[in-house]
């Protein structure tokens, strides 16, 4: 994880200082408050937009995993019943033949 992050950290920073520099270049230019508030509003909107990207990315990577999860649990829940079935199927017979002692002796 430490190694995935590094490169968006650094990103977060580079954003913010070009950010920075833009704002205070448009500060000192900018004759017409309305100007200024129009950048204001959309460094205000990417900044959102950016944010609810990386959110819904991480979100998303969690959702797969945790469904990676689940899918593992019930195969080794399928490799666990089959053979409970097996012996219950040759329990169930009551006659119980050499074949099915071989069988047994397979399952475990």
């Amino acid at each position: 994880m430490r190694n995935k992050s590094f490169p968006l950290i650094i990103l977060i920073a580079v954003a913010a200082t070009s950010g920075y520099l833009l704002f205070q270049t448009v500060l000192k230019q900018s004759e017409s408050p309305i100007r200024f508030k129009l950048f204001v509003s959309l460094i205000g909107v990417s900044i959102t937009i950016w944010l609810t990207c990386i959110l819904l990315h991480w979100q998303t990577v969690a959702e797969l995993r945790k469904e990676e999860n689940v899918l593992f649990q019930d195969m080794k829940m399928k490799g666990y019943l089959e053979p409970i079935d097996q012996l219950q199927d040759i329990i169930a017979k009551k006659n119980i033949l050499e074949e099915d002692m071989i069988e047994i002796r397979l399952l475990t």
